[in-house]
């Protein structure tokens, strides 16, 4: 009896060592899974090397010390917030100054049905010299049915039968603008929206970033990366 009892008690033991183990290997496990998660799911770095401004929309003096770049999307709620309530305020207090320099790169998500072609819409726009008025038009329109674009762009100067044609041609350089920009997002591993750089230009035209913004965040959180950045000596 004494022996049984030893040896139930032993392979007792066992058990609870083997349970042991197990749940450590799984702590262990998801512990390594939510880091490598995090990694590859968290706001993006900022990029080391300057980016560049090449053949991007922007607003504001070429002297300006400071650049905000936002990669966006139209159809974007998050975004729509920061062109109407944001924007605004930003332009009036800073880049109507000379302090900032904006740009706008697209970054239109595949889960947004108008989003490319809003995006293009706007390129089609900037190819007769109107890009930011037909930026904040598409910001106002809201894309709760299909948007008929050419009657967003009516109240602009431009050819309507030009903007038409650029529009419906798939190939077109306004097009390609906007999958180029898509993929300067995926290679600085930007993969939500809005998100906005804040640097200052170097001298041969680029933009050393210095700072992140993801979201719409408060007005304030940009003045105070504004003005970080106008006393920045990098």
């Amino acid at each position: 009896m004494l022996r049984v009892r030893w040896q139930s008690i032993g392979t007792g033991v066992d058990r609870l060592a083997t349970v042991a183990i197990i749940v450590a290997a799984a702590v262990y496990s998801y512990s390594t899974l939510a880091k490598s998660s995090a990694h590859v799911s968290g706001e993006p770095s900022i990029p080391r090397e300057p980016v560049s401004l090449s053949n991007v929309q922007v607003q504001g003096s070429k002297s300006a010390p400071v650049v905000l770049i936002a990669y966006s999307d139209f159809e974007c709620p998050f975004c729509r917030r920061f062109a109407l309530d944001t924007l605004p305020a930003l332009r009036q207090q800073y880049v109507s100054s000379g302090k900032l320099r904006l740009a706008f790169r697209h970054f239109p998500l595949a889960n947004h049905e108008y989003a490319f072609q809003a995006a293009t819409a706007a390129e089609c726009a900037a190819e007769q010299g109107h890009f930011w008025p037909m930026h904040d038009m598409l910001f106002r329109a809201e894309f709760k049915e299909r948007p008929n674009f050419a009657s967003i762009a009516a109240p602009l100067d431009i050819d309507i039968g030009q903007f038409q044609t650029c529009l419906e041609d798939t190939k077109s350089n306004a097009a390609g603008v906007v999958e180029r920009d898509r993929g300067t997002a995926k290679v600085l591993g930007i993969s939500a929206t809005p998100t906005f750089l804040v640097g200052k230009p170097t001298d041969d035209g680029r933009v050393k970033v210095i700072n992140l913004i993801s979201g719409a965040k408060p007005l304030d959180e940009f003045k105070r990366a504004i003005d970080a950045a106008l006393t920045s000596t990098r």
